[in-house]
């Protein structure tokens, strides 16, 4: 006796999150492009057109383990124009921000972290929020891949800034259930631009 076949888990999956049909359409868009896409400019492309639709953002930070660097590495992706002070310090794995937002991401157990910039306010990224709040960006969201049992051996990490404040929940929801997909897209991308 087979089991359910793949569209009655999509099925599943559209009935436990609630997706409106426009939604439903680009998790099956996101789903079909995904193999396609292979450079940055693509990446960039699929992120605002069918991800965009599930994860409204006008940033997206996508990092990736180097293993020559030992570090996670960063590529900024923006639809807006941002302060160049901000971009130049999303690039880098140490600045405050990117490092307290891993490691809230650590502590809340590799969970999707979606949180208000005003948060930011009274921390260690203090220094980051008027820079983030004079590009427009609201609301940070954040997921990524470790290693298992390994939560502070990030293989992927992508943030995600929004214009809008957003529902906490539908964001976080759609940000794990698109994640293998950010996860093995970005990994292909940078391993195909490191070959060439």
């Amino acid at each position: 006796m087979s089991g359910p076949g793949p569209a009655s888990g999509i099925q599943m999956v559209v009935d436990d999150l609630d997706l409106s049909p426009a939604q439903t359409e680009a998790l099956v868009r996101v789903i079909e492009a995904a193999p396609r896409v292979v450079r940055r400019n693509q990446f960039f492309t699929w992120s605002q057109s069918w991800v965009g639709a599930l994860l409204p953002h006008q940033l997206i930070l996508c990092g990736a383990y180097d293993r020559k660097r030992r570090e996670v590495v960063y590529e900024v992706f923006n639809s807006v124009v941002l302060p160049q002070t901000l971009l130049a310090l999303l690039g880098r794995a140490d600045s405050s921000l990117l490092t307290l937002l891993v490691d809230r991401w650590i502590d809340a157990e590799a969970q999707p972290l979606v949180l208000d910039v005003g948060e930011l306010v009274d921390g260690p990224a203090a220094d980051c929020v008027p820079m983030l709040q004079d590009g427009g960006i609201c609301t940070l969201a954040a997921h990524g891949v470790a290693r298992p049992q390994r939560p502070s051996e990030i293989e992927s990490f992508f943030l995600f800034g929004c214009r809008l404040g957003l529902t906490a929940q539908p964001f976080a929801d759609h940000l794990e259930l698109l994640l293998p997909n950010l996860h093995s897209v970005w990994q292909r991308v940078v391993a195909r631009e490191v070959a060439l």
